[in-house]
Order: C-alpha cells, then sequence, then structure tokens
C-alpha cells in the first residue's frame, strides 16, 4: 500500500529554505514520487496555513522510513530546522494507480 509523507511548513529564513529545498531536490529520494510542493498554499479551514506544503509518495512503509533515516535526508533535515518549524506525518494511501492519477487532464 502506497504511503504519503506530508511536511507543513513555517518558514523563518526564507534564503536558507531555498537552499534547503535545492539540497533535498538534489539527493532524490529513492522509491519516492514527488507528487507536490507549494510555497503558496491555500487555506480552506482553519486559521493557521503552512509556508510551504510538501507531499511524497512510497511505496510502502518500509521505503518511507529508509528515506527518513538515510544519512542523506538527515543532513537536509539540520538544514530545515535552521529555516523553518515543520509537522511532518506519514499516512497510509489508497492503492490508488499513479500513473493513472498522472495522466488525468485537469
Amino acid at each position: 500500500m502506497p504511503v504519503y509523507l506530508i511536511s507543513q511548513l513555517k518558514i523563518f529564513d526564507r534564503k536558507r529554505f531555498r537552499q534547503m529545498q535545492m539540497s533535498f531536490m538534489a539527493i532524490k529520494p529513492e522509491g519516492a514520487i514527488i507528487l507536490a510542493g507549494d510555497s503558496a498554499p491555500k487555506l480552506t479551514v482553519g486559521e493557521d496555513c503552512p509556508d510551504h506544503v510538501g507531499i511524497l509518495a512510497f511505496c510502502d512503509h518500509a521505503a518511507a522510513e529508509a528515506f527518513l533515516g538515510s544519512p542523506e535526508y538527515q543532513t537536509v533535515a539540520v538544514m530545515r530546522e535552521a529555516c523553518a518549524e515543520v509537522q511532518t506525518l506519514l499516512i497510509d494511501g489508497a492503492a490508488i494507480d499513479l500513473e493513472l492519477l498522472a495522466q488525468q487532464k485537469c
């Protein structure tokens, strides 16, 4: 079953955040698909909108946990802590066909 990693960030240092983003993209998470990265999310319910939201898809929990525990990710995590407060969730996904989803015309 796919697993989604959803990160919501409150950024307090934009320059460092951009450096962290470039470092994150350079590690190319193995076994992950980057589904979304939005630095201007629109709040539809609630009162506290994050400055950035990122969503990754992994094939299973083991792949997500391996990525989160990797030395490459840990280096980026230290960079992230220097520029933003983060809330990260791992959620079980429905068995969807990501290739079919990518082909949808919106």
